[in-house]
């Protein structure tokens, strides 16, 4: 089970939170990727990697649905402040 904590900090911070759970060891064991790949991962899209993790250990349960609308909120939050730069 993926502890309560991570999962409400990591709709805001994912990075900070995926940090804080390694320090502390609460990250899950992810068994079917290299160790580089979840770095990678954590670096350049960590919040496709908090969903990795919700759906291998919780399944597609509420957690894994309010995470995938986070993601496409920072998309097109992320989007719109590029497409403000170039006009």
């Amino acid at each position: 089970m993926i502890p309560t904590w991570f999962l409400l900090l990591s709709l805001v911070f994912p990075r900070i939170t995926i940090f804080i759970a390694w320090m502390t060891s609460t990250l899950p064991a992810w068994a079917g990727a290299p160790w580089f790949l979840k770095f990678l991962m954590a670096a350049l899209v960590p919040r496709i990697l908090v969903l990795c993790y919700i759906g291998i250990i919780m399944g597609l349960c509420a957690w894994f649905w309010v995470h995938v609308i986070a993601l496409i909120i920072a998309g097109l939050i992320t989007f719109a402040r590029l497409a403000s730069k170039v006009n």
